[in-house]
């Protein structure tokens, strides 16, 4: 199938398994108390057919910008399963959101929550609201903490936060939201975090803000590498089941991206070249970091595999991209039978921060096609986009003025 795709669109291009997709939400709704909703954090990967494959399904929509926030309505979101998130929403941000009547903004300060406000009562709208709380320290030794100054309100500062929002004409606060895990390996983990939201929600509950909704953000790992260990869904899902407070009117939330979409992608490139360096084979392909930026961040990304091998032993290669840059290196140490110029090598599991997480155009090069297999079938769903474009517009501009 990866071979077709490139022979029909050639390569770089994305190749997402529809169907993939499909049985990793439903497997993890299937485990979780149906008062949980499940709301697809669009940043892991915005690709239309993607997302409205997830919204046949009933899958709410986390969004960060009024762009994504348009592709969750032409995808098919209800307003009322769309969520609002992010640090620096502009007023366009604020404003798409009360006119399309999303359910739900979650606010990163008291200062957003006015302009919300003002914006809210000039279109005579009443915005339901949560407030994002940056931990103040992890609630487990084993998680990565999504820690920074940029994100939500310091915990030691919520409750006067919520008491003031809560206050404002145009809003109506219904909860809190902790977006706090990162790639959590252990079930534990991830319930720890979620019982800290809940602590701190007694807390504002005991101060006397009223509220219903705690949204606890995603966090769900997908393994890199065959000696990693998936996530125990079904103990996930226990877990879950016993922590939450036992409310008539509680609606809790989770924003899992990678999880549901990691899986079902795979990267394809060509090799240009190869040769040594230190002992050692490197292979060059044509795609490259400005595609699939991840694995080079994190240094995670370990299922690499030759589509058409040839004979010999798999030895530790380099395989790096096209960019003149020193770190647009996919890996530096990972098996791979000898290769040559033309052969195709696909990065697997890269669905999610793959796309939407490259650095684009730079060095003028193309950006990666995208194809889905929907049905058995493969479609073309976003051609490459050719960089001369850019170059003519300028162009355009300049003769214009």
């Amino acid at each position: 199938m990866l071979v077709e795709a490139a022979a029909r669109w050639g390569t770089p291009l994305y190749v997402y398994d529809l169907e993939t997709v499909k049985q990793r939400y439903l497997g993890l709704r299937h485990v979780l108390p149906p008062e949980v909703a499940i709301h697809y954090a669009f940043k892991a990967n915005a690709n239309l057919s993607v997302v409205r494959a997830l919204a046949g399904l009933g899958s709410g929509a986390e969004v960060c910008s009024a762009a994504e926030l348009e592709l969750a309505v032409v995808a098919g979101f209800p307003a009322d399963k769309i969520i609002l998130t992010g640090p620096g929403k502009t007023v366009e941000d604020l404003k798409a959101a009360v006119r399309a009547e999303v359910g739900l903004v979650a606010l990163e300060s008291v200062g957003e929550a006015r302009r919300l406000a003002a914006i809210a009562a000039a279109e005579a709208r009443v915005q339901p609201v949560l407030l994002r709380i940056e931990p103040a320290e992890a609630a487990s030794a084993g998680i990565e903490l999504i820690r920074g100054a940029k994100f939500g309100v310091e915990e030691a500062a919520f409750l006067p936060a919520a008491q003031e929002i809560a206050g404002l004409r145009g809003l109506r606060f219904v909860g809190l939201h902790a977006c706090a895990v990162s790639g959590a390996r252990d079930v534990s983990s991830l319930l720890a975090h979620q019982e800290r939201l809940i602590r701190l929600s007694s807390a504002l509950a005991d101060a006397g803000v009223s509220h219903s909704s705690l949204d606890f953000g995603g966090g769900l790992n997908v393994p890199y590498d065959r000696s990693e260990s998936p996530l125990d869904l079904d103990a996930f899902g226990r877990g879950v089941a016993a922590i939450l407070p036992a409310r008539a009117d509680g609606h809790y939330i989770i924003e899992p991206g990678r999880y549901l979409v990691a899986e079902c992608g795979a990267y394809v490139t060509t090799v240009t070249d190869v040769k040594a360096s230190g002992g050692r084979p490197v292979v060059i392909v044509d795609g490259g970091i400005h595609h699939l930026y991840r694995p080079r961040l994190t240094r995670a990304n370990r299922l690499v595999e030759a589509l058409a091998p040839h004979p010999g032993p798999a030895r530790p290669t380099v395989l790096a991209g096209a960019l003149p840059l020193p770190y647009d290196v996919f890996a530096d140490d990972v098996l791979l039978p000898p290769l040559a110029p033309g052969d195709l090598v696909a990065i697997h599991r890269t669905g999610a921060y793959g796309f939407t997480h490259a650095l684009t155009h730079f060095g003028l090069r193309a950006s990666a096609a995208e194809v889905v297999l929907d049905q058995g079938a493969l479609r073309l769903t976003r051609p490459r986009d050719d960089p001369r474009r850019l170059i003519a517009e300028q162009v355009a501009l300049e003769r214009r003025n």
